[in-house]
């Protein structure tokens, strides 16, 4: 494996890359409902790349929830979809937009950190993972089949546009195989053990977060387009909210989108795809609920 440094600067890399490339779960599936599936192609793409990185090095982890964990995941992804769509961003897309200078996304923090902080263990049921044997055959297919498609969107610049698939892809999927806490999920999973338990959080995984989201916030000074946006208390309670939905149905879930893509999706059982299915039908029913509403309100007001 890569040593620790290395990795460590790919990641702020791979933090610009994605900036550069948009990778919100809930702004992509926005573009989608606009017949512009880019993002979310792209996203598949770079998540497909890393599930072969681990299905090369070593067994990924089953998941294949039954019973009252399966419910309990497919609600966790209904819960996650609609406190993501009222966020406007997943966990990748609160630190993206907090990288362009959009405070309220310490509120969306604030909110998942309080979730943390008080829902007790074993609130929801868990399921223990096992190693798996997934194919690597399929896995090489389901790549290539979403790559071949992300590509016909992208029919200028594919040089550069494989580029940014490449290095975000490869850089999560070596890092999930040596340092699976190392995003989001990961960091709120610590910080829960740190706040009931007083263990220590992993200084590698806080280094590799931290060096992921510089990466992101380099990217808008390099390019001159970070704005810091004045707080509103109207705001900051919404996207709190916001936080605290999103973070139930990670818990729910076993982890939030981030985990999804890329510790459970290397799985590639029906279960890790229907919960896919389900979290992307849950933002993009409440982004249309919400436009629905917007659209009336307007038509109100003239």
């Amino acid at each position: 494996m890569l040593p620790n440094m290395v990795l460590i600067f790919l990641l702020m890399v791979s933090g610009w890359m994605v900036q550069r490339g948009g990778f919100c779960l809930v702004a992509a599936v926005s573009r989608a409902m606009e017949k512009r599936p880019e993002r979310l192609l792209l996203i598949l793409s770079i998540a497909f790349i890393s599930v072969l990185v681990v299905l090369l090095f070593q067994s990924p982890l089953n998941y294949s929830p039954t019973g009252k964990v399966l419910w309990s995941s497919l609600s966790g992804a209904i819960f996650f979809g609609i406190g993501a769509a009222l966020n406007r961003g997943c966990f990748f897309g609160t630190l993206s937009n907090m990288a362009r200078g959009d405070g309220h996304m310490l509120f969306t923090l604030a909110g998942m950190m309080a979730t943390t902080a008080f829902i007790p263990a074993g609130f929801f049921v868990t399921l223990p993972l096992e190693q798996g044997h997934p194919s690597l055959l399929l896995g090489l297919f389901l790549f290539t089949a979403s790559l071949i498609c992300w590509s016909r969107c992208r029919r200028n610049d594919r040089l550069r546009s494989v580029i940014r698939l490449l290095i975000p892809g490869l850089t999560f999927g070596f890092i999930y195989t040596t340092h699976i806490g190392w995003s989001l999920s990961g960091l709120l999973t610590e910080s829960w053990h740190f706040i009931r338990h007083n263990q220590t959080i992993n200084g590698i995984r806080i280094a590799g977060f931290s060096a992921f989201l510089t990466g992101m916030i380099l990217y808008h000074f390099y390019y001159q387009d970070f704005t810091f946006i004045r707080w509103s208390i109207t705001k900051g309670i919404k996207h709190f909210a916001a936080g605290i939905i999103m973070m139930i149905g990670a818990r729910m879930m076993g982890g939030g989108n981030d985990n999804l893509l890329f510790h459970k999706l290397p799985s590639l059982t029906l279960e890790v795809f229907l919960l896919l299915f389900i979290m992307l039908s849950s933002i993009a029913m409440t982004l249309f609920i919400f436009r629905k509403y917007a659209a009336k309100t307007l038509m109100n007001e003239l």
